[in-house]
């Protein structure tokens, strides 16, 4: 057929590492109008992310339009040695290794220094990352996303741990979670969810967030959900959806207020750009949308403050130059 134009979601882009002696093919999406000045984007970072590229690209894509979530960056990609990465130990179990063989394992302190010292700077460098972080994984590196959420907590905000294969060693991280979850500082967040499986693997994440729900102090939110129409495949396309409404809970200023004042949009938006660490805004789209309504109802005043707060969040706003002028 003729005139037919690709439409594009994304982009991948290799980048070597040292640490883990391989060349890792990123599967990268920016937001459309990215870069925006010298804005900082907080990045979501998939393992198992070519796998996971189409949904959850499109989840962001359309959470950010419902102004449910900031503009975000998705990075995604796989593991050369899935196993061996994902895993924290050792692998003991003897079931797991009459089912499985003997795999590589223990190595996931080389996927966390990986992150920290090739794949953080590349993002901040190339990217405008931003200090919050997000981590998603699935089943195998489900587990290194819980691991990393109670040993390696510098290194992320939010975690995502889709149906996690908590029983890793018959698991070994519920044993030793409540003394590692006391030591916690900062805020942070954790959505697990989990499909309609097999006894052992549910009832050993329901364990390990019993745990998690009694020992947990109140600077960690946390959540866990059960997907029964879901299988082990399938339930990280809720699973994401939902974990994003979960760590972005009170991001829209319309579920509190419908056509916010400019003073309240500056006091909602400043307090998230201190959670969050990035500068977080109202959509455009959503500020002339409630400089319209002041203007129906004959309040120009109110109109014009949220045009100038308009103007300073997007320099280069055509709208609102021209509903200016009126």
């Amino acid at each position: 057929m003729k005139n037919k134009k690709p439409i594009e979601i994304g982009y991948t882009q290799h980048l070597s590492s040292k640490i883990l002696k391989c060349k890792i093919e990123l599967n990268i999406r920016t937001p459309k109008n990215f870069p925006d000045g010298k804005r900082q984007y907080p990045i979501v970072y998939v393992l198992d992310g070519a796998m996971q590229f189409y949904h959850m690209t499109g989840t962001i894509e359309a959470l950010e339009r419902c102004y449910q979530i900031p503009e975000m960056i998705y990075i995604g990609f796989n593991l050369s040695d899935r196993w061996g990465l994902s895993t924290p130990s050792k692998l003991t179990d003897q079931q797991t290794i009459d089912d499985y063989g003997n795999p590589n394992s223990g190595n996931a302190h080389l996927l966390a220094s990986f992150f920290e010292k090739e794949l953080f700077p590349f993002a901040e460098k190339k990217l405008q990352a931003s200090p919050f972080r997000i981590l998603s994984g699935y089943s195998l590196t489900g587990l290194y996303t819980t691991w990393n959420f109670l040993y390696q907590q510098h290194l992320f905000s939010c975690y995502h741990a889709s149906t996690p294969s908590l029983w890793w060693n018959k698991g070994e991280l519920a044993k030793k979670m409540p003394l590692k979850i006391n030591k916690s500082k900062g805020f942070k967040q954790i959505y697990i969810d989990v499909a309609n499986e097999s006894s052992n693997h549910v009832n050993h994440i329901k364990k390990f967030y019993k745990l998690l729900n009694n020992s947990a102090p109140k600077q960690i939110r946390h959540k866990l959900q059960q997907y029964k129409e879901e299988g082990h495949v399938s339930v990280s396309l809720p699973g994401f959806h939902a974990a994003l409404r979960f760590f972005f809970y009170d991001w829209n200023i319309e579920f509190s207020i419908n056509y916010p004042t400019k003073t309240q949009f500056k006091k909602h938006y400043d307090g998230l750009s201190k959670r969050y660490q990035f500068q977080a805004k109202a959509s455009e789209i959503f500020l002339i949308q409630t400089a319209h309504y002041y203007l129906e109802v004959k309040n120009k005043s109110e109109a014009k403050k949220i045009l100038l707060y308009t103007q300073e969040q997007y320099p280069h706003s055509n709208k609102a130059k021209e509903l200016l002028k009126l």
